[in-house]
């Protein structure tokens, strides 16, 4: 049984979003305390242009500049099969570290 000390009917959910143009937008902002009350749900942002705390961006750059071989594609068939080769074996053989 749940404590009620700590339900989760008093837990808010924190989200981290970067300064995307979706993120941005009016629409999306205006939301934002609709959800905070209704959703219990807290967005925070991102500063701009800090691509070392996205997580994607991170990943994303090794991908990019570590693990792709780039100098054997050829064409956009051969980039699209060697990205899935890297996200296929992402966890066993591709691993991050923030040790």
């Amino acid at each position: 049984m749940e404590d009620p000390k700590y339900s989760s009917d008093d837990r808010y959910t924190v989200v981290m979003v970067d300064n995307a143009s979706i993120h941005t937008s009016h629409k999306f902002r205006a939301k934002v305390e609709d959800w905070m009350i209704e959703k219990k749900l807290i967005v925070c942002f991102l500063p701009t242009y800090s691509p070392e705390l996205n997580l994607i961006e991170i990943l994303w750059r090794k991908v990019k500049y570590e693990w792709l071989n780039l100098l054997t594609i050829m064409s956009y068939k051969e980039f699209e099969q060697e990205v899935n080769r890297v996200f296929e074996s992402f966890g066993q053989e591709y691993t991050i570290s923030f040790a």
